[in-house]
């Protein structure tokens, strides 16, 4: 199974290479020979492997937990989602980035539905004319507009999707402010309101959704992976990216001519 996936992937992007940049095959060509990082067009050496990412990832959920528990502890109340609910994922307004999507893309190349899951994507864009579209990692339960569901990629979901509903933004006079969803307004008033009082007050430690963007994006700002996109096109690149690194990390083993020679 797995020779009968490289044949596909390969015959994939062979397909692909008269309409990526020559700079671009250039830069994976060095990754091949440096087999972890890419020099990219802004001199900045590029993480791929996607751990950098896993790594802030757990420190956001700490923090978020950390956050939950000390709201509790300064009003008895606990802040969270509600159990089932999944309207946030049905939003087409949702964006995220290329590299906060890495380790997803990684993961779906683990279980061999990458080529899959990025031709549902090309339809899904196809089908709505580019524009848009609700994440197609979401599981409804049920009826679409009721709003229950799930994710279907939780483990290694973007960073919006951890921060949303919980991270505070910073206003112009410095005070922070957490950013509760809809729903929770309105199913949970009273631990919402307290919640905007402890923050506001001082009295707990919110992480920031700048301040988080800007740590986790760090390595590569100024760069494709940093540019802000709906959250499907950000899916989309991610996995060109990881499946074309695949692609070219097979070619020394295989023997398949270097397709950078003939650009």
């Amino acid at each position: 199974m797995q020779c009968g996936r490289d044949v596909l992937l390969r015959s994939h992007f062979t397909r692909l290479l008269r309409q990526t940049p020559t700079f671009y095959l250039k830069a994976a060509r060095k990754l091949q020979r440096a087999k972890v990082t890419v020099e990219s067009t802004s001199g900045v050496v590029e993480q791929f492997d996607g751990k950098l990412q896993e790594q802030a990832f757990e420190r956001v959920d700490e923090k978020l937990r950390t956050f939950v528990a000390d709201v509790q502890a300064t009003t008895s109340l606990r802040l969270g989602c509600i159990p089932g609910c999944g309207k946030c994922c049905l939003s087409t307004t949702v964006e995220s980035t290329p590299w906060e999507c890495i380790p997803m893309a990684k993961e779906l190349i683990r279980r061999g539905t990458a080529e899959q899951v990025l031709e549902q994507l090309d339809v899904a864009s196809a089908a709505r004319q580019g524009e848009p579209t609700r994440c197609i990692f979401y599981e409804p339960n049920g009826r679409l507009e009721d709003g229950k569901g799930r994710c279907s990629m939780y483990e290694t979901r973007p960073l919006i999707c951890r921060l949303f509903g919980f991270a505070a933004f910073r206003a112009k006079d410095a005070t922070l402010d957490v950013t509760t969803c809809k729903v929770m307004r309105s199913e949970i008033p009273e631990t919402v309101a307290a919640t905007h009082a402890v923050v506001k007050s001082g009295r707990v430690d919110v992480p920031v959704y700048v301040d988080e963007w800007s740590e986790l994006h760090g390595p590569v700002l100024g760069s494709r992976m940093a540019k802000i996109m709906p959250i499907n096109e950000a899916f989309a690149e991610a996995l060109k990216d990881q499946l074309w690194r695949h692609y070219l990390k097979s070619l020394d083993t295989d023997g398949v001519e270097d397709p950078v020679s003939e650009v």
